[in-house]
């Protein structure tokens, strides 16, 4: 309740921070100051929550710059963006257009590898 009323309510703590990275096309470090994040954060543990992390670091660093890199000659949009091609597009926007969905999928790739490993089949 305090965090919440520190970051909403009472301005005193900012909710998001950006920083762009000098020397990488539109790489980007932030942090987003929430209490449902640091009570997920406790609940998966730290463990998972350094996995999270690493993703992160990865998406921002190098994923979304690679892709604003391949993409500044293209002159139409590449699918699954209809509108805007990536040149015209800010960091975060790639990321929704783009990376959300590759961290979904390794997201999911990684749970049901872990839920195979818990198995025995041994007969």
């Amino acid at each position: 309740m305090s965090g919440k009323l520190l970051v909403n309510g009472l301005h005193l703590i900012p909710e998001k921070v950006t920083v762009a990275v000098p020397f990488v096309k539109k790489a980007e470090l932030g942090c987003k100051v929430s209490a449902a994040l640091f009570g997920v954060g406790y609940i998966l543990g730290p463990r998972i929550g350094l996995i999270m992390v690493g993703g992160g670091l990865l998406s921002w660093l190098i994923i979304i710059p690679a892709i604003a890199y391949w993409g500044s000659g293209r002159i139409e949009p590449l699918y699954p963006e209809t509108s805007l091609i990536i040149s015209d597009m800010s960091p975060a926007l790639i990321w929704t257009r783009y990376v959300r969905y590759i961290g979904g999928r390794s997201s999911r790739n990684g749970r049901a590898r872990d839920v195979d490993s818990q198995h025995s089949y041994d007969h």
